[in-house]
């Protein structure tokens, strides 16, 4: 019982005023949007650019969206504290996929060496963990989780030598500009008292998205070798 009075205070505490929900509805709905549209994309251009590893990275990346987009809606429009909460729980399982499914095209195509796929693997690894951790101890440790999201998110700083050596430089720059929006939107969402708050995480989080979008699909392109 006291568990369950943790998970429904933890959710209740969440439920913002009636116009910043809508915001939040409205801004990753937009977003859900543009990933139903976003994920057949990147399956054209990773058809176009012929091979196993772009089409698996495109499907990772792309699935990663959908499901963060899709399960951020689904919390922000259920108004049942149960429902709300395992909503919130799948929200936060799929940014994990989203995190590890960004790096997958991006290593698969430039940074295919040992050390690239070391990382991924961890990523990989690190996903699978934080799924269990969600499902268990979804609102305990949030500073800690936000952390390791944060933390996943930079990994790239273990490759970055083949990194800057092997991906174009304008790819680099979609990587590096959605990496910004990430993290001042992750700084932004854990200060709760800043009016819609949650509404400007989400509106850098589609940024972020975005911009990571722009770079898989340069690095589709057959210009980019």
């Amino acid at each position: 019982m006291n568990r369950f009075s943790t998970y429904y205070r933890a959710v209740l505490d969440d439920i913002a005023s009636p116009a910043e929900e809508l915001a939040n509805v409205i801004t990753h709905g937009l977003g859900l949007l543009l990933a139903l549209i976003a994920l057949p994309v990147l399956v054209h251009f990773a058809l176009i650019k012929g091979n196993p590893v772009s089409l698996t990275g495109g499907l990772a990346f792309g699935a990663g969206l959908l499901l963060v987009y899709l399960f951020s809606t689904l919390y922000h429009l259920a108004n049942k504290p149960l429902l709300r909460k395992w909503f919130q729980v799948l929200d936060h399982i799929a940014i994990y996929f989203l995190i590890a499914g960004t790096y997958t095209p991006f290593i698969l195509l430039y940074v295919n060496t040992r050390p690239g796929y070391t990382v991924l693997i961890v990523l990989w690894a690190l996903t699978a963990i934080g799924l269990v951790y969600k499902i268990f101890a979804a609102h305990k440790f949030r500073l800690l989780s936000t952390l390791i999201y944060l933390g996943m998110g930079w990994a790239a700083i273990f490759i970055i030598g083949p990194m800057l050596e092997r991906v174009p430089a304008t790819i680099l720059l979609w990587i590096l500009a959605g990496g910004i929006c990430y993290t001042v939107g992750a700084v932004i969402y854990l200060y709760r008292k800043i009016p819609y708050h949650h509404a400007l995480w989400h509106i850098l989080v589609l940024a972020g998205s975005i911009c990571h979008f722009c770079g898989v699909i340069l690095a589709f392109s057959p210009q980019a070798g």
